[in-house]
């Protein structure tokens, strides 16, 4: 929870130095202005600090080093500054990384700020894996697809991840106004939704990128990026970071412009446990001007936790490129 009391420490103290003309608001504006332009860039915390100067007059590095690089001083307080905001805040942010699910990120918060983030990027989006790894966690625990989690469950799914006690989680967040739902929570964890670490979505375009738990979708795989599109051999490669009760996927993706290839079962991956791999041939084809691949997903209800990726090979299988694939799914229509 610590970027959020961050940001409202910092907002009063940028109020309180200009006599409240300036806000946190227009700090976020005058990096907008000065910093955007067509490729990403990272701004680094003294400029950050600068910009502060700029604002309102002040050295911020006392600030910073007391409230950014130490968290243990931090004013819980400062929160009744934005609790008015806080639902509409929420609901936009939850609608638009938890899949409408604002109690999914309230977990992320308290894992964010258990891991610590010690610099003026405090985090508003997710950092993946740990809240990806609460997921895998807290399915190994309950049977979410018979019943929903219970409070001990979450608290020792975050105890595990970060290796901290959380046992006043649920006590803190509705303390302070924020309702922490366990039904929002277990209905996230049904969902396996998951983009990988690595690889942005430049090769190719999903359609739809929402899939039926449970059913059959059928799916159009266009390839936006040349490297893709006349690659002579993709494969779409799907990783299983927690299996589905269900069993194996090999029958998760079929043609007919797919064939399941080979898998590659119980995999040690560090961090992430033990995980299988499955890889799909895609033959792409030429349909009103565009490169695209058809193929048919079944999801099974319990699908687990996976990711979804495309590589683009040269016919003598060298790695020419990959891309992650962001895929969503629903529930069957009633």
């Amino acid at each position: 929870m610590t970027g959020p009391i961050q940001i409202a420490m910092m907002d009063r103290e940028i109020k309180k130095a200009t006599g409240g003309k300036k806000s946190i608001d227009d700090l976020m504006a005058a990096l907008w202005n000065r910093y955007k332009g067509p490729n990403q860039v990272i701004v680094s915390d003294e400029q950050v600090l600068g910009l502060l100067r700029e604002l309102t007059g002040l050295d911020w590095h006392p600030f910073y080093e007391q409230h950014v690089l130490r968290t243990d001083s931090l004013d819980v307080s400062a929160l009744d500054d934005v609790k008015a905001d806080w639902p509409a805040w929420v609901k936009a942010t939850s609608d638009y990384w938890y899949d409408g699910h604002p109690s999914a990120y309230i977990v992320d918060m308290e894992l964010i700020g258990a891991a610590g983030s010690p610099d003026f990027g405090v985090r508003w989006q997710p950092r993946e894996w740990p809240l990806y790894q609460f997921v895998k966690e807290a399915r190994q625990l309950r049977d979410v697809t018979k019943s929903d989690l219970t409070e001990a469950d979450v608290i020792t799914a975050l105890n595990k991840v970060t290796g901290k006690n959380h046992q006043d989680f649920f006590s803190f967040y509705r303390g302070q106004g924020l309702a922490v739902d366990l039904a929002e929570i277990s209905a996230f964890v049904r969902m396996p939704a998951y983009r990988g670490e690595s690889g942005m979505d430049t090769g190719a375009r999903l359609l739809p990128d929402r899939w039926v738990l449970g059913g059959e979708t059928p799916v159009r795989m266009e390839l936006t990026d040349p490297t893709y599109a006349t690659a002579p051999e993709l494969i779409l490669q799907v990783t299983a970071f927690d299996r589905p009760r269900a069993g194996a996927l090999k029958d998760l993706i079929t043609g007919p412009d797919a064939a399941f290839s080979y898998d590659i079962p119980g995999i040690n991956a560090g961090q992430y446990g033990t995980i299988d791999q499955y890889f799909w041939r895609i033959t792409p084809r030429q349909v009103d001007g565009k490169t695209v691949a058809d193929f048919t997903v079944r999801m099974p209800a319990d699908a687990g936790l996976l990711s979804f990726r495309l590589h683009a090979q040269s016919a003598e299988g060298k790695a020419l490129a990959q891309s992650g694939l962001t895929v969503r799914f629903r529930q069957p229509t009633p």
